[in-house]
Formats: structure tokens, C-alpha cells, sequence
């Protein structure tokens, strides 16, 4: 008995096909097919005409798929509003953080001078409201790369068009963030004393809106780049910080652009450089800064005030008051009126950064699930080969 038992494929093969199981695989392989002659593929036929009745009229006839790209986009958006609300563990917990980290960041610089002691601390509390959400949008990574299996899947069934799940993600994400953006707008705004203008607060909360939307984009395209999820967090924590050394605030912009021109370059593709240089224009337009008691110069008992001045950069000679529009002016060199040249500098560069990194993201998903088509097929292919060198043998 054990003598008999194959030992290589090459016996397993000729003891299988030399046994009756394959004489009855033939013979139905060969029923199955006198069938399908007889019958003139009928079923086939009947398959076609229920795909062709159930497909939109907006549908090209040769597309694989029954409703048109609006639909798709229609029912993605719904699919994805469904993911998000099912889980909702993660989205009360990233309220909570952005709550949280909104009043603990907000006590820290609550109630700042308004004179020229305040200027630098502001700063720094605006750089913090446009980079903090961006940076809580590094879970998007997670979902972004564990979703491609079940994407490309529902493209080879022909549900849905990968580049309809791109645009759906970015159309939940408009309402999403932009709840998130108010709430801790409101915190961080209030809580810093900003300036109290009705103008000013909703140009602040725009450029915080479209900041943290430009990089959940950005989030999105390298986890469209990476194979795994740890070589997207690698390149998004990279990408993250190059944004934030590049921006003007840890290294000043008349220094980044001069000194360090070789990497200068990164603060012209860097969208948070463009929102941080726009709400500190918001912020110091139109204000006009007394000078802190401790800047004053010269300091001493019997000194004239009217011979005194201000140790603040954008000051002038003799003048105890500092204009916002000048301090902001010898930071970021650009304009006679800053405001109006940050302002609509910012909204204008804002908008296309958004589309280039949504459309990578899109593009790299499509070649993506178009490569693992072409792979199926070929592997569909080569079963179709083998199962005609089959019959041949036969």
C-alpha cells in the first residue's frame, strides 16, 4: 500500500487522472458544455439583458457599471457617513481631545497683553490653532490605507469608480471639520483674547478650516503612496514636521528665504506657512500696540518720556505706541497693506494646494486598484490557459 502512494505531483497527477473521479470530472465538464451549445448561451444572454435593463441611461454601454458617477458619489458619501458614525468611540474621543486641548492650550495663553508684551505670545497661540487639528487628522492614515483591500474589491465586483471614495471622503469631510474647527476655534479664540472682531473671527476660523482640510489631504496622499500603514505614518510625520520648521515661526521668514535658501523653497509648497502668515495679518491690522512699561528705552529715574521708544521691531523713533501693520511688516516682507496681500494670498494658494494633494490621492488610488485589476485578470488569464491545456490533453 505505501509503496503505491505517489510521491512526486508528477505521480499525484497521473494517479488522479487515471482514477474514475477524473473520468467524471470530464464527463461532467462535457455535459456542462453540450449544454451551453444546445442552449445557444441562453442564460448568458438573460444575464446581459437583466445588466442592460438595470443600468442608468447616463451609463456608457460598454461600462461595467449600472449607475452613473453622481450616484456613485451619492451612495460613497452615505457608505462613508455610516463608517463614521459607527464608529463613534473615535469621533467622541477626538471631541474630546480637541475640547481638552483647546482649554489647556487656552489657559496657557489666557488673557494675553494687549501691548507690545503680547505680540510674540500671539504669535504662538495662533500657530498653534491652524497646526492643531492638522496634526489630530493623523488617524485619517489608519482608514485611509486599511480601506484600499475593501475599495479595490468593490471595484472588481464593478459596485463603484475608487476615484467616487475620494471625492466621498473629501465631501465628509467638509461638514466634519468644519464642527470640529468652530469648536475649537471658539475656545482657542475667546480664551487668547484675540481681537474682538466679528471680521477677524471668521477670517481666523476659514484659514484654521482650510489648513486642517489642505493637510488631511496631504495625510491621504501618502497613505496612498505607502504600501503599509507604517511607511505612511513615516512619511506623514516627516512631511508633518518639515511643515511646521518651514512655516516662518520656528525660523523667521527674512532668515528661511536668505540664509537657508536651499530648503527656503519648502515654505512656497508649505500651506500652513501661507495660514499662519494670513491670521497674523488678521491680528495685528488696523491695531496699534502701547508699548510694555519693560520695552521702553531708555529706562532710568529722570528720563523724558517724550525721548523714550519702544524695543520692538516695526517701531519707530520717539513713539511709545507700535502699529500691528509695521511689526507684522518686518516679519513677513511683502506688501504696503499686509492684511489684504496675506488674506487673499492665503485663500487663493489655499484652494489649489487642497485640489494637487486630493487629486494625487485620487490618481495614486486609481493606478493603484488599476494595477491590482490587471493583476486578477492576469492570474484569470493563466487559469484560462491551464484549463485549456487540460481539454487539449484530453
Amino acid at each position: 500500500m505505501e509503496a503505491s502512494t505517489p510521491k512526486t505531483a508528477t505521480e499525484l497527477e497521473a494517479a488522479f487522472r487515471a482514477s474514475d473521479y477524473y473520468k467524471k470530472l470530464i464527463a461532467d465538464v462535457d455535459s456542462y458544455e453540450t449544454k451551453l451549445q444546445n442552449s445557444g448561451n441562453a442564460n448568458a444572454r438573460q444575464f446581459q439583458d437583466a445588466v442592460a435593463e438595470g443600468k442608468s441611461r447616463r451609463v456608457s454601454k460598454r461600462s461595467s457599471y449600472t449607475v452613473s458617477f453622481p450616484r456613485q458619489l451619492y451612495a460613497c458619501t452615505l457608505r462613508e457617513f455610516w463608517l463614521l458614525w459607527g464608529d463613534r468611540t473615535s469621533l467622541y474621543t477626538k471631541l474630546f481631545i480637541i475640547v481638552s486641548n483647546g482649554l489647556i492650550v487656552g489657559s496657557l495663553f489666557y488673557g494675553q497683553p494687549l501691548d507690545t508684551e503680547g505680540a510674540f505670545s500671539r504669535g504662538g497661540s495662533l500657530f498653534f490653532a491652524i497646526v492643531f487639528l492638522g496634526w489630530l487628522q493623523l488617524a485619517e492614515l489608519m482608514k485611509a490605507v486599511s480601506g484600499r483591500v475593501v475599495v479595490a474589491r468593490h471595484r472588481e465586483y464593478a459596485f463603484y469608480l475608487p476615484s467616487a471614495v475620494a471625492i466621498a471622503r473629501v465631501m465628509l469631510d467638509l461638514p466634519v471639520l468644519l464642527v470640529q474647527v468652530v469648536i475649537f476655534g471658539l475656545i482657542m479664540y475667546f480664551m487668547t483674547n484675540l481681537d474682538v472682531d466679528v471680521s477677524k473671527f471668521f477670517i481666523f476660523e476659514l484659514f484654521v478650516y482650510t489648513t486642517t482640510i489642505c493637510i488631511t489631504a496631504l495625510y491621504r496622499m501618502f497613505a496612498a503612496l505607502s504600501p503599509t500603514i507604517d511607511d505612511a505614518v513615516r512619511f506623514a510625520g516627516i512631511g508633518l514636521n518639515l511643515l511646521i520648521i518651514y512655516t516662518g515661526y520656528v525660523i523667521p521668514k527674512p532668515l528661511l528665504l536668505s540664509r537657508y535658501i536651499w530648503f527656503g523653497w519648502l515654505y512656497y509648497v508649505n500651506p500652513i506657512s501661507y495660514a499662519y502668515e494670513a491670521v497674523l495679518a488678521n491680528e495685528f491690522s488696523g491695531r496699534t500696540m502701547p508699548c510694555s512699561p519693560q520695552q521702553l528705552i531708555p529706562q532710568g529715574p529722570g528720563v523724558s518720556p517724550e525721548y523714550q521708544g519702544c524695543a520692538l521691531t516695526g517701531a519707530r523713533l520717539s513713539n511709545t505706541t507700535v502699529s500691528g501693520d509695521a511689526y507684522h511688516r518686518h516679519h513677513f516682507p511683502i506688501h504696503s497693506n499686509p492684511f489684504v496681500a496675506e488674506f487673499w494670498r492665503g485663500c487663493s494658494l489655499h484652494c489649489p494646494l487642497h485640489h494637487h494633494y486630493s487629486l494625487c490621492f485620487g490618481s495614486i488610488l486609481i493606478c493603484w486598484h488599476w494595477r491590482r485589476s490587471n493583476d486578477l485578470q492576469e492570474n484569470l488569464q493563466g487559469q484560462a490557459s491551464r484549463e485549456q491545456g487540460d481539454s487539449t490533453c484530453r
